[in-house]
């Protein structure tokens, strides 16, 4: 097959994977959460606050603010759920903003992702709907990247639906406008499509919906693990003064197992670093061990998402290598 011709399919099969997505319950699911999430937001009121001069808060009254003094009103759900608070407004919507990028979307929104797909690429292996797409003329590594790449997009698509809905329900209410919150997009895809590819080898290898579903969610929380535990072993003198060193082969382990394997605590990072969410209580930089790795500057995020994104390309080429060997 040529390249024009390579490229066309390619294409058809994007968009045809595209459009089942949009016509599966998974569509209306993702969109209904995304929809409460932004109803959510249209529900948040910030009225007061504290006034920041350099280093030091004050309240509307012009006093320093010395201990934690009340100076904020945080209303939520229409005013069901009132609160105060004791910091700068903007800071009060970065608390909210953290919570969407590292908890909502970082986090549950990416497993909620994995767990809705998982059964898109089995469906279409199994023999007798294999049989007519494999019949076609088309390398069986182009169907399986086609296929790929349309579910990528379609998560692309609620990741956008999601971010900029709740970034503008959020700005109307409170006239706080982070756009550097967009940066969620193209990082929340990013972070579905490397374990997404891992979800397309699972198919491949097994055909079943309930496997994808497993192991994709087992593999996304040993790899959280991992990137955990590489940045304890990093920070290890930090949290443990009084102890004794860490052995060698285990951080030796460490650093081969966070080099190797994606890294999904570093996604959630990249966005609280670009957001500067990082004094913000509710990030995932502020606990530790990602706090201390953070603030002695080993935080890698460029090496980091290059190495996750290998992994990806890695698992497609074992994927689309057993496919062609297959019998159907």
């Amino acid at each position: 097959m040529d390249a024009p011709a390579a490229l066309y399919a390619l294409r058809w099969l994007v968009r045809d994977t595209f459009q089942q997505a949009l016509t599966s319950r998974v569509f209306w699911i993702m969109l209904g959460l995304s929809g409460l999430c932004i109803v959510f937001c249209l529900g948040v009121s910030i009225e007061g606050g504290a006034e920041r001069e350099g280093h030091e808060l004050f309240a509307p009254d012009g006093k320093p603010l010395a201990g934690p003094r009340e100076t904020g009103r945080l209303t939520l759900l229409f005013g069901l759920f009132p609160t105060t608070f004791s910091r700068e407004p903007r800071e009060q919507v970065h608390f909210l903003l953290s919570l969407f990028a590292s908890w909502v979307a970082g986090t549950m929104g990416v497993l909620a992702a994995l767990i809705g797909t998982a059964g898109f690429l089995p469906e279409s292996l199994q023999p007798g709907a294999a049989a007519v797409l494999l019949a076609k003329p088309t390398p069986r590594w182009l169907i399986l990247t086609g296929k790929y790449l349309g579910v990528v997009a379609f998560v692309g698509v609620q990741a956008a639906i999601f971010f900029v809905g709740t970034w503008l329900a959020l700005g109307v209410r409170t006239d706080t406008w982070e756009i550097l919150y967009l940066l969620g997009i193209p990082l929340l895809t990013l972070h579905f499509a490397v374990f997404f590819s891992f979800t397309v080898l699972l198919a491949v290898l097994f055909r079943s919906t309930m496997a994808c579903i497993v192991g994709s969610v087992l593999f996304w929380f040993v790899c959280y693990a991992v990137n955990m535990g590489r940045d304890f072993a990093l920070v290890y003198d930090v949290m443990n003064p009084a102890g004794e060193p860490l052995p060698v082969f285990t951080t030796l382990l460490s650093d081969i197992g966070y080099w190797l394997l994606p890294k999904p605590a570093d996604f959630i990072l990249m966005l609280e670093q670009a957001l500067a969410l990082n004094n913000v209580m509710s990030t995932l930089g502020s606990q530790a061990p990602f706090r201390f790795v953070l603030e002695r500057d080993q935080f890698q995020p460029l090496a980091s998402l290059a190495t996750s994104m290998l992994f990806g390309g890695f698992a497609l080429w074992a994927a689309a290598s057993h496919l062609a060997k297959l019998d159907y």
